[in-house]
């Protein structure tokens, strides 16, 4: 795992602090300094990708097909970013405040039936938005799904989404399993 690279400048991102961390790598609340004044990003340095030039070029196919992802219940991705120093991938996505819906309610936490029809909604919105887009998430779990203050679900982390056209061929390559075990679908479980 990386140590903590708050005060340093990966690609035209200058990193303010850690936000936290995860199986991929570690995301960063970070100020994109092309803009005047600065705008605030949330930055996804993509430590667990060992790259070499083949997987770089996979890597930078499959996140220019999330470029094109908009959608009010997704996290937009900004650009692309790459630090040559430790050849590390990094995304940049929009700044996205409040907590994810693990932070917000805990175990064992009972919402109203009227909140999670409400959520099943939105949440479905987004990834049949991505489906017609050609993007498949492969990484849903409370921890990528996060709550603003206004109610809205924004879904997150499509750091392991695969384009449909790659998905079956890239997916028989690949003997790790990525994603969260606990929340894959059997069919993933079994190869």
């Amino acid at each position: 795992m990386l140590p903590d690279l708050s005060g340093q400048q990966i690609d035209h991102d200058h990193l303010l602090r850690l936000l936290g961390t995860g199986s991929l790598g570690q995301v960063y609340l970070a100020e994109d300094r092309r803009h005047s004044p600065p705008l605030q990003v949330a930055l996804k340095l993509l430590s667990a990708f060992q790259l070499v030039p083949d997987d770089l070029y996979a890597f930078l196919n499959e996140a220019r097909a999330s470029l094109r992802l908009r959608h009010p219940h997704i996290v937009p991705l900004l650009d692309l970013g790459f630090d040559p120093q430790r050849f590390l991938p990094s995304l940049v996505m929009t700044c996205a405040p409040g907590s994810t819906l693990r932070q917000h309610y805990p175990r064992g936490a009972r919402l109203p039936l009227a909140t999670v029809l409400d959520y099943v909604a939105q949440l479905s919105s987004a990834l049949h938005s991505a489906h017609n887009a050609g993007m498949i998430h492969r990484d849903l779990k409370p921890d990528n799904v996060l709550l603003n203050g206004e109610g809205r679900l924004l879904l997150s982390n499509f750091g392991i989404a695969h384009h449909t056209s790659t998905f079956a061929t890239s997916f028989r390559s690949n003997t790790a399993l990525q994603g969260t075990p606990v929340y894959m679908g059997p069919e993933q479980l079994q190869g």
